[in-house]
Order: C-alpha cells, then sequence, then structure tokens
C-alpha cells in the first residue's frame, strides 16, 4: 500500500513539473527592463564596464546577483538571450520543485502547484529575463533553512548569507524575510558572540558588493532606487495608487491575492516560522502599497505569492477529498481568469493600460519578444556590439523617459541615453521630478538642466546655473573621471552624506516649466484644417506642458470647444487648486492634409458640478511637435 502510494505521489509531482515546465516555455518572454540588464551584461563582455552608457558608470539595475550571474552566464554560452531564458527555466523548476517538497507528505502538493501554475504574476515572472525564479529559490532555501521546532538554533550563518543573496537579489525583498530572520536571531540568542562571527561571515556578499558599488559606481544603491523614491509625489497619492495596483491584480490575476490572504491568515495561526514569513509577506505589502505599487501588473506580487505557497506547503496535513476541492477550486479561479496562465499561446497579447497606468507588462511585449511569439531570428541574431577601444565617444544622444531597453540594447554602445526618467542618468536621477497630476509609477520625468546636454556631448560641464553646476561637477567627477581620480573618493563621501544637496534648488527644478496661459487669449476658434503653427497657435513640447487658467471658478459649463494639431495625442486634465478632478483624452484624428482638429465635447457631470480653475494641456504622443490652437468653455 505504502509504494502504491509513493509510486502516485511520484508520478503526480512529474505530472506537475512537467505540466509548469510548459506553461513556462509556452509563456517566456523578454522584457524590456530585463533587456536593460542584458544592454550592461554585453557592455561588460566587451570591455566597457558594467554600465549602461560607456561615458559614466551607473548602476541601470536593481539586481547585483541578477546580473552577476547572467555576466558569468553569457561569457560561457555567448547569447545573453539564450543565457537570460537558460537561467530563468533552471532556477524556476528548482525553486517549483523546492515549494513542492514539503507539501507532499501533506496533500497539499497539487494545491500547491496549480496555485503556482495558475498566478498570472507567478508565471508572467518566471520566464521574462528579471530576477524573479532567482528570488524564488532563495526564499524557498531560507525558508527550508528554519528547522521546524521553535526552540532548535538554526543554522544562523547560512541563513544570514542566504538573506543577504536575497537582498541582492532585490534590496527590497529583505523586508519579506526580515521576521523571520529575526526569529533565526531570537533562536540563537544564547550565543551572541557566535551569533556576531556569523552575522559578519553571512553579510559578506553584501559587503562586498557594497565596497564594489560605492568603489566603482560612486553609491552604495543602484540609481534606480534614487529615481524611483525621489518621485515629488503626495504620499497620500501614493498609498492611493497603491490600492489601484491591488485592484488591478484583483482584476485580471484574482487567484494570486486569494491566495496570499489564505496563506497569510492560515500562517498567523500556524508554527513560528509559518508567523514570521507570514508577517514578512503583510510588511512586504505594505510596502507595495506604500510606494505605489508598479507599472507593471503583478510584478510585486509574484515573491509574495510564491512565500505564501511555502506557508500552505507547510501548513497541517489535509485528506484526499478536501485537498481536491481546493484544488478544483485553484483551477476554477485561475482559468474564469483573464489571461490564465493554462490558456496562455501565441497569440497572448493585451497593449492597453490600466485608468492607473499599470500595464499587463507580458501582453504588451509578447508578440515581439515572446519566446513562442518571436520570430525565428528573434533570439538567434544578436545586437552587435564592438570590443572597448580608443577614446569613449558618443556618437549620438537619444532623450528617453523609459523604454530604455530593447532600444538600447539595438543601438550598440556609441548612443547615450539621456534618461529624463533618471533610471540610467545619474544627475536626473537626484533631481526633483516635474510635477504631474497624472504620474505614472516608475516613470517621474525630470526637466533638463539648460547646458546639460551641451555637458554630456562634451568633455566639460556647461549647466548653466552655477549651484547645480557645481552639483553636477561633483557628479562627473564620481561617475566619469579615473577610479583613482584626485578627489574623487572625498566627492562620494560628501555626496553620500548630503553635503551637495543644499545645491539643487528644488521648488525651482520640481515645478516644470509650463506655459501658463489665460483662457481669454485663446477664445479665437481657429478653423479645422488650418495650418498647426499658425501665428496666434501655441506650440509646445510634450515634457513642457500648458496650464490654461480662470479668473474664476467655472460651474455650470457643458462644453469644451478646443483645437489641436491632427496627428497628435494630448491629455486634457481639470483642475481646482492643486486637486485633479478628472481627465479626457484626446486624438490623434488625423487630416488627409494635416493642421488642426477641432474638438467640440460635453464637459463631464461631475467637473461640470464641482466647478475647476485651470486645465492642464499635455502632449501624450505625436511626432515632437505640438500645438494648441483655441480654447473656449461655455
Amino acid at each position: 500500500m505504502n509504494s502504491s502510494r509513493n509510486s502516485g505521489a511520484y508520478f503526480t509531482g512529474m505530472a506537475l513539473i512537467i505540466l509548469y515546465g510548459v506553461v513556462l516555455l509556452r509563456t517566456a518572454w523578454i522584457s524590456d527592463d530585463a533587456a536593460i540588464t542584458l544592454r550592461v551584461v554585453l557592455n561588460t563582455a566587451h570591455g566597457w564596464g558594467p554600465t549602461y552608457n560607456i561615458a559614466e558608470r551607473v548602476q541601470a539595475f536593481t539586481h547585483p546577483l541578477w546580473f552577476v550571474l547572467l555576466a558569468l552566464a553569457n561569457a560561457v554560452l555567448g547569447n545573453v538571450f539564450a543565457v537570460a531564458f537558460a537561467l530563468s527555466f533552471a532556477l524556476a523548476l528548482l525553486a517549483f520543485v523546492l515549494a513542492l517538497r514539503r507539501g507532499v507528505a501533506t496533500g497539499w502538493a497539487v494545491v500547491c502547484a496549480l496555485v503556482l501554475i495558475g498566478s498570472k504574476a507567478f508565471v508572467d515572472y518566471s520566464g521574462s529575463g528579471l530576477e524573479n525564479p532567482l528570488a524564488y529559490l532563495l526564499v524557498a532555501l531560507f525558508v527550508h533553512g528554519m528547522t521546524g521546532d521553535d526552540d532548535a538554533p538554526p543554522q544562523l550563518a547560512w541563513l544570514v548569507f542566504l538573506a543577504s543573496l536575497i537582498y541582492l537579489t532585490r534590496p527590497d525583498l529583505g523586508l519579506l524575510i526580515a521576521p523571520l530572520l529575526v526569529v533565526a536571531y531570537w533562536r540563537s540568542r544564547h550565543d551572541w558572540r557566535r551569533g556576531a562571527w556569523q552575522t559578519l561571515l553571512g553579510t559578506s556578499p553584501a559587503i562586498v558588493w557594497t565596497a564594489f558599488s560605492l568603489a566603482y559606481y560612486g553609491f552604495p544603491f543602484p540609481n534606480t532606487a534614487y529615481a524611483k523614491l525621489g518621485n515629488n509625489v503626495d504620499g497620500w497619492d501614493l498609498v492611493r495608487q497603491g490600492g489601484y495596483y491591488f485592484l488591478d491584480s484583483l482584476d485580471r490575476d484574482p487567484l494570486t491575492l486569494l491566495a496570499i490572504a489564505l496563506a497569510v491568515v492560515s500562517g498567523l495561526r500556524s508554527n513560528m516560522v509559518n508567523r514570521g514569513l507570514a508577517f514578512g509577506i503583510g510588511i512586504y505589502l505594505l510596502y507595495v502599497a506604500r510606494i505605489g505599487g508598479d507599472f507593471m501588473s503583478g510584478r510585486f506580487f509574484a515573491v509574495p505569492l510564491f512565500a505564501a505557497v511555502l506557508i500552505l506547503a507547510r501548513m497541517p496535513a489535509i485528506g484526499g477529498s478536501m485537498s481536491a476541492a481546493l484544488a478544483v477550486a485553484v483551477a476554477a479561479v485561475s482559468l474564469l481568469s483573464p489571461g490564465a496562465p493554462l490558456m496562455s499561446d501565441s497569440r497572448y497579447s493585451n497593449e492597453k493600460l490600466s485608468l492607473a497606468g499599470i500595464a499587463d507588462e507580458r501582453g504588451y511585449y509578447f508578440q515581439r519578444w515572446g519566446l513562442i511569439a518571436g520570430s525565428r531570428e528573434r533570439f538567434v541574431d544578436l545586437p552587435a556590439w564592438p570590443d572597448a577601444s580608443g577614446a569613449l565617444d558618443i556618437v549620438e544622444l537619444r532623450e528617453v523617459c523609459g523604454g530604455l531597453g530593447y532600444t538600447g540594447l539595438y543601438t550598440g554602445p556609441w548612443v547615450h541615453f539621456v534618461d529624463r526618467c533618471g533610471l540610467s542618468d545619474p544627475l536626473l536621477a537626484r533631481l526633483p521630478p516635474n510635477i504631474n497630476p497624472n504620474w505614472r509609477a516608475g516613470h517621474f520625468e525630470r526637466t533638463l538642466p539648460e547646458g546639460y546636454l551641451d555637458s554630456i556631448r562634451g568633455s566639460d560641464n556647461r549647466i548653466r546655473d552655477d549651484r547645480l553646476k557645481e552639483y553636477y561637477d561633483a557628479i562627473r567627477l564620481i561617475t566619469r573621471a579615473p577610479l583613482d581620480a584626485p578627489g574623487r573618493w572625498d566627492a562620494i563621501m560628501q555626496m553620500n552624506l548630503g553635503r551637495y544637496d543644499n545645491l539643487i534648488e528644488r521648488e525651482g527644478y520640481g515645478a516644470a516649466p509650463s506655459l501658463t496661459l489665460a483662457a481669454e487669449a485663446l477664445t479665437t476658434v481657429r478653423t479645422e484644417g488650418s495650418r498647426w503653427d499658425a501665428p496666434g497657435n501655441i506650440v509646445f513640447r510634450r515634457l513642457f506642458p500648458v496650464t490654461v487658467t480662470f479668473g474664476a471658478l467655472q460651474t455650470g459649463k457643458r462644453e469644451i470647444d478646443l483645437s489641436f494639431d491632427s496627428n497628435d495625442q494630448y491629455r486634457l486634465t481639470f483642475m481646482r487648486g492643486a486637486r485633479a478632478l478628472g481627465s479626457l483624452v484626446l486624438g490623434p484624428r488625423p487630416l488627409p492634409k494635416g493642421g488642426l482638429t477641432r474638438y467640440v465635447l460635453p464637459l463631464p457631470a461631475g467637473i461640470s458640478t464641482d466647478g475647476f480653475d485651470a486645465v492642464l494641456v499635455e502632449a501624450l504622443e505625436g511626432d515632437g511637435a505640438y500645438a494648441l490652437g483655441h480654447f473656449v468653455v461655455r
């Protein structure tokens, strides 16, 4: 009888592993954020160093350990795409097996496997080229390193070592395992001297990387952290956006949050290890809400979902009927959800953003960069990359905000990307973003200081603001001068201690130089089809919106009559003081011969009732030349 049960468990386990492997292959893709790291891998492999733009040393990736693994594997395989897929598949499958191992003996294995296979968040980022599979494996090893005996002292050095690797995989994941680490230290409290030595030994990977980061990049944390956390957004607005991120997951992928909730509630009523992990998941989810979530749907829920499955797999044994009922419920919730992983094939696509600016990232890129959806040559023809030689000549400058991955991967190292979002730019990451009521998580645009582009093209600092010029002198010394340049270490110390912060006039750089116009100046109605750049029209850039102001609060108005350049897309945001009441997106509405397109639209009832005193006019997409003709409210 036992032999029959063991055989059944073995074949069930193998069937689940094969099923996950098939789903993983069908959904594998390379995300744009992963392509950012692949550009750094290519720069490293060809002698330019571990940086995004070859002219300055900047850590544009958030996952040092994942980058190191990619770089080492690329040295062997020589194909960055094959490396990303191979590492992702191997680590994801190993983590999947470790997650199920404990559940086989308790009847939870099938339920846990179906949760993982049915979770869009878990599957989407298992084969995306990002660090998730490595995070899954390290979290599984960490939890398995915690013995089930609440009083037994753990192998503290091993656990701290794993915690250090998790930090290097993605720093914020430290919150997820922090309560378990506290439990480990509590169990080791009787031998504090040994615990101190084990801590020093275990944290050595994080210490070594941080020392390297300071010496090479000049900063202890990724450049992306400085760019995203200094976002100039009110705390409650971030929390509200975080709430939208949770709602987006419930809409697209309800199984993920439901499974997390079940695991947290169950874990809090279980043993100390499960309680610690449940607390860690809760802390991490609060952090996700506090920072406003992410622009990638489900990304920040993938690792908590895996941790939740580790809790469920460690729960007390359940009978066959109970496990069967749970398995059916899990499968039903997954299959009835849009974008269910089991139903995903080469036709999968979803390029629509939610109203909160959250994207189904795999759906957006899969048709071009999916393993089974891309062209035959997609992952065989590698980007042409020259070896480092001679001077670091910049052939071309390109301004972007986001989309650094594939654009940077196929332009070669000679193109320098000026990232207005600051992810790869050492100066812009430290300037306050422009105030924008329609901000999108992870995309906080900065205004380029006067003279900044000339400074990047040339060999000297040409910024016109004297105080900011002094600040940028220190940045250039840290990121562009030789590593042993005189004064560089002093600049690194002073910069990280905040001694240069007073040189940034934050109010001046935090507000975009928006053109402000009185509505009375825009009342001359333009003829549809008239020249977009005719005298009297307001021509502006995407980075610098136009604010139309009214002398009094506009209430009871019924419609808006305005004209825009016909081949562009615009957004109107109705403001009352500093509060955004709502927005409208217009265009493009191309005309055969070009020119202005006229819009006459009813005002939304809520905006008409509440009243507004200004309208923010932003260019969203187009040819780079944007124009507003007339603007009448009646």
